[in-house]
């Protein structure tokens, strides 16, 4: 799997049209609230193509990226090596914890 955020032009399109409608709807926020005779048409309408363009980048990137699918569980190691790969010896029941050491309190 390559961790280069360039490597998939797609995902990285995708992300700039959400960052951009993200943008689109603080803008137009923004300005409604400090313009007070501002064109409240105008403004909802931003809002709204900014709405559109966060949800289309994020849905599609959903689907390009398929995190779901792609989910990391922390319990199960990066790199399951078997033993016969590595000529390790397993002893059955052998752990790695060490012995309890005195405390110091």
């Amino acid at each position: 799997m390559d961790h280069n955020r360039l490597s998939n032009p797609l995902s990285l399109g995708l992300a700039l049209i959400a960052g951009t409608g993200l943008v689109l709807m603080i803008v137009g926020l923004g300005y409604g609230v400090s313009a007070p005779d501002a064109n409240s048409s105008a403004i909802g309408g931003v809002v709204l193509l900014g709405a559109l363009g966060l949800a289309f980048g994020v849905g599609g990137w959903f689907i390009v990226a398929r995190p779901a699918s792609h989910f990391d569980d922390i319990n199960v190691p990066k790199d399951i090596h078997t033993e016969e790969s590595h000529g390790a010896i397993v002893v059955a029941g052998a752990s790695a914890v060490e012995p309890h050491a005195p405390s110091h309190s």
